[in-house]
């Protein structure tokens, strides 16, 4: 049985489009276009310039990843068949948690002495360089005042020393040389992975050099908020370890 209402309906829908086919104008698109391209134009230029920001300043980010193997070496076990399924979880849940503990993790801060960080200072924004600094230092802190504050050093051209600047007060030092101050003992030694040549183009290049001291709990707690820990093989006795 046809609904009187529904083919009323679809014929009304029917006209509708005719209509609009019928009465489509080129020319008005045209005209349409034409009279906002000066929008279209700074819309464009917008998301452009927009990218191209983004693109040029944005810091990139990485990921690291490794798969680890957790071995029991408890021999006799295997050798009486004392070890079953369950043990075996029980070492790498075990395993797991130790690494993600935060006294694991603060002794990995410790042993790969993350806690400086080293940046190039840009017109507007400022670059991580991770271990692409020409210089690295050695520290001893006597005073916490100085965590989190920018550290400024400059290479002189013969690549001999230079000088440090924190905040209204400047040290000399020569490289591989200890400097004591009131606030800590520093020594600047250049980053054996480039050569002379190279390390006198960064310095070229670059605006100013930093680093900064973090406190290694607040290092620990950044490590631990990205490291991601997965079982990769209960039988094979493998996690996948991503930062």
């Amino acid at each position: 049985m046809i609904n009187p209402q529904a083919e009323t309906t679809n014929n009304h829908l029917k006209n509708v489009t005719e209509r609009f086919n019928t009465n489509f104008d080129i020319g008005v698109i045209a005209f349409l276009l034409n009279k906002s391209k000066i929008i279209i134009a700074l819309f464009f230029i917008a998301s452009f310039f927009s990218a191209f920001v983004y693109l040029r300043y944005s810091q990139p980010v990485y990921e690291s990843k490794a798969v680890i193997q957790i071995n029991d070496a408890n021999k006799a076990d295997n050798i009486l068949k004392l070890n079953n399924i369950s043990n075996d979880n029980d070492v790498i849940a075990e395993a797991i948690e130790q690494i993600r503990s935060k006294v694991f993790l603060k002794r990995v801060v410790e042993k790969l002495d993350i806690g400086v960080n080293y940046f190039s200072e840009g017109t507007f924004k400022s670059h991580e360089l991770y271990h692409s600094s020409p210089y690295l230092v050695k520290l001893n802190l006597k005073k916490g005042m100085i965590l989190g504050q920018k550290i400024y050093v400059e290479l002189n051209n013969a690549l001999s020393g230079g000088s440090v600047k924190l905040g209204s007060k400047t040290y000399n030092f020569r490289l591989n040389d200890w400097v004591m101050t009131d606030d800590f003992d520093m020594n600047v030694y250049l980053n054996q992975k480039f050569d002379r040549n190279h390390i006198r183009e960064l310095v070229k290049e670059n605006k100013a050099f930093y680093f900064i001291v973090s406190n290694e709990d607040e290092v620990t707690a950044i490590l631990q908020s990205k490291l991601d820990i997965k079982l990769l093989s209960a039988m094979a006795k493998t996690i996948l370890i991503k930062v």
